[in-house]
């Protein structure tokens, strides 16, 4: 990896109160006690939710599925392993430049099919 690691997000660096929003197709912050020792970086943190019932609070379900930004690693995590939606005013340059090119519209022009004659 050629990023330099930096210290855990604090939970300020979140949305206040978004730990009770709907989760799903947002950038939220995982609490570093959610990840091994040596992953307890700004850089693992942030994971782009896109689906499980823990992304609806009034669901019964917690698990939230989804990938990380920093690799795009998919991988599923309990609603309470969140701090919430992360703040984009207060993400560093990297992860902005990350989450736009993860959730950038494809482009499936080249993948149309040919019309037959």
């Amino acid at each position: 990896m050629d990023v330099e690691l930096h210290p855990p997000v604090e939970p300020s660096a979140v949305i206040p109160e978004s730990y009770m929003e709907n989760y799903e197709d947002k950038l939220l912050i995982l609490k570093p006690s959610a990840l091994k020792e040596e992953y307890r970086h700004e850089e693992f943190q942030y994971f782009y939710a896109e689906a499980g019932f823990g992304c609806d609070p009034s669901k019964g379900g917690t698990k939230v599925f989804g990938r990380f930004l920093i690799d795009g690693e998919d991988a599923a995590f309990r609603r309470y392993n969140f701090y919430g939606i992360a703040d984009e005013n207060k993400l560093p340059d990297w992860a902005k430049e990350k989450l736009q090119q993860m959730t950038a519209p494809k482009n499936d022009a080249l993948a149309e099919p040919k019309a037959s004659m």
